[in-house]
């Protein structure tokens, strides 16, 4: 008599092989989607604050203080926050009384969704 197929406990044990390598892989299936999203939320913070960089002299002036707003980029909100400040450094000698001022400026962006997820980048601007 010829044998077809597979008996039940050859079915078994491929299936307890099968759980034991599933359950191995799943929590490095899940570590991996988790780091995906860490980058792209990284990928997204570093473009607005980027973004929001390079407007500071052309669309947000150069001035002390604090500027604050919110971009949408695709479905996610990012709230961003510029702060300008002169720095005070003496002159070096000899430099004459308009030379350039020099202004910190930081721009900080979160989530608006996860406060927790944020960037901040700084720079120094010469300011005649």
């Amino acid at each position: 008599m010829k044998r077809r197929g597979f008996t039940l406990l050859e079915v078994m044990v491929a299936l307890i092989i099968l759980g034991a390598a599933a359950a191995v892989l799943l929590p490095e299936i899940v570590a991996g989607s988790r780091a995906v999203d860490r980058a792209r939320e990284r990928w997204l913070l570093s473009s607005v604050a980027t973004s929001v960089m390079e407007r500071v002299g052309a669309g947000i002036l150069i001035v002390s203080g604090e500027t604050r707003g919110v971009e949408t980029v695709g479905e996610q909100r990012v709230a961003w926050q510029v702060n300008i400040a002169q720095e005070h450094r003496s002159r070096p000698p000899g430099a004459p009384p308009e030379a350039l001022r020099l202004y910190r400026v930081t721009v900080a962006v979160s989530l608006r969704d996860d406060p927790r997820a944020r960037l901040a980048l700084a720079t120094l601007r010469a300011v005649p």
